[in-house]
């Protein structure tokens, strides 16, 4: 039996009484000043972790760059697997992030027929943001197992911070899961019978945010809640008319619900972040995209709810980025990869910091020509059958560092991807004319990265050969030095 955890009462009554005088003796007006009355407090040797979208991500950095511990930090994830701005563990639906407890605690199993295969023959997991991209079979499977260490680290959590941002969710009838994306129009064509979108009342979004708490008690003793509801506007509905009327109907189910909570549990406060947020001048707030707040919004935020909860402590601490560190410190990353290590954010806290370790990687320059024995990369790209003459094609192109040096795209003799295209004879067609894509940072020796590169096709209609490879400017082409270490494609070029 799970305990509720200091239950006082109320929160299932239709009405609410408050006697006449003790209603004027509670009687508040609105405010835009921090200084929110909080149920307990909290000490400078708390373990944060954060659950939510990117705004819950933004809070773990404030909350970071004043000392303190973040077991939420996310892990480092490929860079071709996920969108900018997006980490695999956010999640918009509260069922979802007790589905993903569960599994993290050993309460239930991932089923695998949560594995949605798309139309390009890859696997998409259907509890992962929208963002992130599919994978193959074996990948996707690694990459659950990566979400369940990271979701159990909660268990040595003393404080949970809950960043609500959605209220209704799609449900898959095949697994019994709520989840974090709907399925894509031609999955749902394909299953008509197996998905459906649930539209949450107060009632129901209460009760599955009690279900969370009430699992995170059970497996996290001595756990405190902090609940914050999410300013994001919203962009699009699946339950039809118009937005604006579902967004403000989901942002006022949030607060009532999180408002509920904080006064029906001793271990619940809800912190006005929300209020924060939305009272002032927008420009003031959030981007111009009107949807992402601002960092120092943020950051503001943060300290206030700090302070209020007995923490004022300012940003002494540089900004920790997980995939960053572990670029700039290969031991790390090593023990991270053989699992004697949590992450490498947990070696920062405990080792990492006191011995002056890089956050970054320095900025790197090649001035020297690569050896050729490092002159290897293995590429990977669909390239499409024909094409036009004199256009150009984009393509997603994945680039392995196989060698043993860094490239860079930076120096004397910097390292691009670039192409040759070779008629039907072998003779290279209009050299000269090949378009160079640079890499965004140092790819060091064994990562990858993907590139999205412009290939200019030649101006006469036949059949050619596009050879893919990197290049180190005045030094050679990879491909010359070691044939595998590029791609040839055929592709017929017509005018028509």
């Amino acid at each position: 039996m799970v305990s509720l955890g200091g239950w006082k009462g109320g929160i299932e009554r239709a009405v609410r009484m408050i006697p006449g005088t003790q209603a004027w003796a509670r009687a508040t007006r609105k405010t835009l000043v921090d200084g929110a009355e909080t149920p307990f407090s909290l000490s400078e040797g708390e373990r944060f972790f954060v659950v939510g979208t990117c705004l819950g991500r933004d809070m773990e950095r404030a909350l970071r760059t004043r000392g303190l511990t973040v077991l939420s930090t996310c892990f480092a994830s490929p860079s071709d697997e996920t969108s900018v701005g997006l980490t695999p563990v956010d999640r918009t639906k509260i069922p979802a992030l007790t589905e993903e407890f569960r599994w993290a605690f050993d309460v239930a199993s991932f089923p695998s027929a949560a594995f949605i295969l798309d139309e390009d023959g890859l696997w998409r997991d259907l509890l992962l943001p929208g963002g992130i991209r599919p994978v193959t079979r074996e990948r996707a499977e690694e990459r659950r197992r990566e979400m369940k260490r990271y979701f159990a680290r909660a268990a040595d959590a003393s404080v949970v911070l809950v960043d609500m941002s959605g209220v209704d969710a799609w449900f898959d009838h095949a697994t019994g899961l709520t989840l974090s994306v709907g399925p894509s129009y031609w999955a749902a064509r394909r299953e008509p019978d197996r998905f459906e979108y649930r539209v949450y009342d107060v009632e129901d979004f209460r009760s599955a945010v009690r279900e969370l708490l009430d699992l995170l008690r059970a497996f996290v003793p001595g756990v405190r809640f902090v609940l914050a509801v999410n300013p994001m506007s919203l962009a699009a509905s699946f339950r039809g008319g118009d937005v604006q009327t579902v967004e403000t109907s989901w942002k006022a189910t949030m607060r009532v619900v999180a408002g509920e909570l904080a006064e029906a549990y001793d271990d619940v406060a809800y912190y006005p972040t929300f209020e924060m947020f939305t009272f002032p001048p927008r420009s003031e707030v959030f981007h111009r995209d009107g949807v992402h707040v601002l960092p120092a919004a943020i950051d503001a935020a943060v300290g206030a709810m700090l302070r209020d909860f007995g923490i004022p402590r300012e940003p002494t601490e540089p900004d920790f980025v997980e995939a960053a560190y572990l670029r700039a410190n290969p031991d790390v990353a090593a023990r991270v990869r053989a699992g004697t290590l949590t992450s490498g954010y947990h070696h920062w806290l405990a080792e990492g910091r006191a011995q002056g370790r890089e956050l970054l990687l320095p900025a790197r320059q090649i001035d020297e020509p690569i050896a050729q024995g490092d002159m290897h990369a293995t590429i990977v790209a669909a390239v499409p059958e024909r094409a036009q003459t004199a256009t150009q094609l984009r393509l997603r192109v994945d680039v392995v560092n196989t060698g043993e040096a860094a490239f860079a795209s930076t120096g004397r003799h910097p390292v691009h991807l670039s192409y040759r295209w070779y008629d039907e004879g072998g003779a290279q067609a209009e050299p000269g004319r090949s378009l160079h894509t640079a890499f965004e940072d140092v790819l060091l020796a064994g990562e990858s990265t993907r590139l999205a590169p412009t290939i200019a096709t030649p101006r006469s209609a036949g059949r050619y050969t596009l050879a893919l490879s990197l290049v180190q400017h005045d030094v050679a082409w990879f491909d010359d030095v070691d044939p595998a270490s590029g791609l040839r494609v055929p592709v017929t070029v017509g005018s028509g």
